[in-house]
């Protein structure tokens, strides 16, 4: 199983539109999907699920609060169809430091990748994908480090941009501090506005700093795309989704090159 996090340390850069985005594609291809929402907001909960037969009320029974507290993911899986499963978000996931000092973990950092452990080893699905809070926190540190392969998201804008180092960075010290081994899988670059001579100016300039890290997709903003967060993601494809969605497949596509998988599972 790949554990793919969709991160910056930054809001509204695409972390959680790309995460929900991709993990449709992936379950369009055959892949079988496990989506953790870590972000106390729940917005990937609720985008992901929008359209499903799920009621919000089961987010109260299950949900990764709850997992943490039992220390058990498998049994606070929701079951979205046969190849999209979720483990909700919760408001409570902001108290994940205090829960680690009653349960006295020392290496809570590690805390998250542990609880992975045993669904990666069952290799019920092809991939998980985590979704996180764009806070700098104990519980964002854990996610980070339970990844297996990261994708870094970032808007064009000033702010964002400044962040994609600091970012990297701190996968690298996880890496060498706790000896986690993960791969920085690439740089996914939403454009705010593709006309503007500053934006096209900024890929050039990620592209030169992080040579053969940054994705050759580069998404941009479309109305249509952020209405899937009111509407939900299209059961039908009219002509207008297929190119809504076209940049979002083909960085799926990449992902999966990178990830040196097939594009789609056999048989399926």
């Amino acid at each position: 199983m790949k554990v793919l996090l969709c991160g910056l340390i930054k809001g509204g850069c695409g972390k959680t539109t790309t995460s929900v985005l991709v993990a449709k594609q992936l379950a369009e291809r055959g892949f079988k999907i496990l989506y953790i929402d870590f972000d106390s907001q729940m917005n990937g909960t609720e985008f992901i699920a929008l359209n499903s037969s799920v009621e919000p009320s089961a987010y109260l029974e299950k949900n990764i609060f709850k997992a943490i507290q039992e220390e058990s993911l498998k049994e606070n899986i929701i079951m979205l169809d046969d190849k999209i499963h979720i483990i909700a978000g919760s408001s409570w996931i902001n108290q994940f430091e205090l829960l680690m000092n009653q349960k006295k973990v020392k290496d809570r950092h590690l805390y998250i990748r542990r609880l992975l452990g045993e669904l990666v080893k069952q290799k019920d699905y092809d991939f998980c994908i985590l979704d996180m809070s764009p806070s700098l926190s104990a519980l964002n540190t854990s996610v980070q480090a339970a990844a297996s392969h990261h994708i870094v998201t970032t808007e064009s804008g000033y702010f964002s941009l400044k962040k994609v180092p600091e970012y990297i960075n701190s996968i690298q010290s996880l890496q060498k501090r706790y000896n986690v081994p993960s791969t920085i899988l690439g740089i996914s670059i939403c454009l705010l506005d593709s006309r503007a001579a500053f934006e096209k100016k900024v890929v050039a300039t990620l592209k030169q700093n992080f040579n053969g890290l940054v994705f050759e997709t580069i998404v941009r903003r479309k109305a249509l795309l952020k209405s899937y967060t009111a509407t939900g993601y299209p059961v039908k494809k009219y002509k207008k989704d297929i190119v809504a969605l076209a940049e979002y497949s083909a960085l799926t596509d990449e992902i999966l090159v990178r990830l040196k998988m097939k594009n789609n599972k056999v048989g399926v």
